[in-house]
C-alpha cells in the first residue's frame, strides 16, 4: 500500500486489497475449529475442516498463522460491565446534543438578513416612539379638554335658552318647586313625587325636562364620566337618580330666591358641579369637604376652571371661582353662601344676589 501523507485521508482509488490464499485459508479455519474445541496446539492438528486433510507443509503455514493469532491473546480479558450499553447511548446523545448546539451558534452567528434591521436600531425606532408618544399626550389631552369645555359650552348655552323659554311660560321666573324650610337641598333622587317634597335642588332643574324644554340627556357636560346615556332617564322621572348624575351646580332655590332675570342680568345661574359637595358612594349621597379650597375649581374639567352660565344666557369659561354679579367689581364666590363655612345640607343664599350654587 502506498505511503498516506500525514493528518490526511487516502484516496479510495490507491488502497489495495489483499486476500487469503485459499491454502492459507484452510489452515487458519482448521486453527480456529481447532481452538473452539480446546485442543492445546492447533497446528498439531492434521486436517481442515473444509478440504481435509492438510497438504504437505501445512504444519509450518499453521505456525505462523497461530502466531499472528496468539497476538490478540495477549490482552486481558475483561468482563463487559453491565452499563455498558447505557454509557454509550448517552454518549451517543451526548454527541447529538453538542453538535447541535454547534449548529445552533452557527446559525446564530450569522447576519440575520430577513428584517434588514439590527437590534440597535429597533431598540432606538422604539425609544423614538416613546418620546414621541410622552410628548404628543398633552397636546391629545389637551384637545380632549377642549373639546370637552366646547361641548359644555354647547349644553350650557341650550339649558340658558330652555331657561329662558321656561321663564317666558312662567312670569319671568326661574325653574322651581314649592319647599319647605329647613328642607336638605343635596339628596339628589330622593325627593317624593305623590307629595311633592322636594329634598335636592337638582328637582328644580330637572323641571326643563319634566316639561319638556329639553331632552334629560341634554342636560350632560361631556366631562362627567357618570353622565346618563340617552333613554336612562326620561321626562316623566322627578330627579336624577344619584348625585353622580348631575353635571351642573345650580342655585340653591331654598330660602332666599334669586332676583329677576330683568333684575340682574349677569347674575351667574348655573355652572360645572360644584367641586365643595363629593359623591361618597358608600351611601350614594353628597357630603360637604372641609379639605376643598374656597378658590378650588370644578372637578369635571380637571380642576382647570368652570364654564358658567348667567342669567342674560352667556356662556363664559372662567378660572376661577369667584365672579362679579353686576357692574360694580364686588366679587361673589359662586361655590358658597355669604359668611357660611361649614355645610350640612341645609344653608341657604344670604340674600337675593348671593350666588350659591348646589349640589
Amino acid at each position: 500500500m502506498p505511503e498516506t501523507p500525514k493528518n490526511s485521508m487516502p484516496n479510495p482509488d490507491d488502497v489495495k486489497i489483499y486476500h487469503l490464499s485459499e491454502a492459507d485459508a484452510d489452515v487458519l479455519d482448521s486453527l480456529l475449529a481447532n481452538r473452539a474445541a480446546g485442543n492445546a496446539s492447533s497446528a498439531e492438528v492434521g486436517f481442515s475442516i473444509t478440504s481435509g486433510p492438510m497438504p504437505a507443509g501445512s504444519s509450518e503455514r499453521a505456525e505462523k498463522i497461530e502466531d499472528l493469532l496468539n497476538v490478540f491473546g495477549q490482552y486481558p480479558d475483561e468482563e463487559v460491565p453491565e452499563d455498558l450499553t447505557a454509557k454509550t447511548m448517552s454518549f451517543i446523545k451526548q454527541s447529538e446534543q453538542r453538535e447541535r448546539f454547534t449548529a445552533q451558534i452557527d446559525m446564530l452567528s450569522q447576519p440575520r438578513r430577513s428584517l434588514g434591521v439590527s437590534w440597535k436600531q429597533i431598540v432606538s425606532a422604539a425609544a423614538v416612539f416613546i418620546l414621541g408618544f410622552c410628548l404628543l399626550m398633552p397636546a391629545v389631552q389637551n384637545n380632549r379638554q377642549t373639546a370637552n369645555r366646547v361641548a359644555c359650552s354647547a349644553a350650557l348655552s341650550g339649558m340658558g335658552s330652555a331657561i329662558g323659554r321656561y321663564a317666558e311660560d312662567n312670569g319671568n321666573a326661574l325653574p322651581s318647586l314649592a319647599t319647605q324650610p329647613g328642607a336638605m337641598w343635596w339628596n339628589v333622587g330622593k325627593s317624593a313625587r305623590e307629595d311633592e317634597k322636594v329634598t335636592s335642588n337638582s328637582a328644580h332643574l330637572y323641571l326643563l325636562a319634566r316639561n319638556g324644554y329639553v331632552k334629560p340627556h341634554d342636560m350632560n357636560c361631556a366631562g362627567n364620566e357618570n353622565a346618563p346615556v340617552e333613554g336612562e332617564l326620561v321626562a316623566g322621572d322627578f330627579d336624577w337618580k344619584s348625585p353622580a348624575q348631575v353635571s351642573y351646580s345650580y342655585q340653591n332655590m331654598y330660602g332666599m330666591r334669586p332676583a329677576r332675570i330683568e333684575a340682574r342680568p349677569r347674575m351667574v345661574i348655573l355652572a360645572d358641579k360644584n367641586p365643595m359637595f363629593v359623591f361618597d358612594a358608600r351611601t350614594n349621597s353628597l357630603r360637604f369637604d372641609p379639605n376643598v379650597g374656597v378658590a378650588a375649581s370644578s372637578k369635571l374639567h380637571n380642576e382647570r376652571g368652570q364654564t358658567i352660565l348667567r342669567l342674560d344666557g352667556n356662556v363664559e369659561w372662567i378660572e376661577t371661582p369667584f365672579v362679579a354679579q353686576g357692574d360694580d367689581d364686588k366679587l361673589d364666590n359662586i361655590w358658597g353662601a355669604f359668611g357660611v363655612e361649614k355645610y350640612t345640607g341645609t344653608e341657604t343664599p344670604a340674600s337675593e344676589e348671593d350666588v350659591f350654587l348646589v349640589p
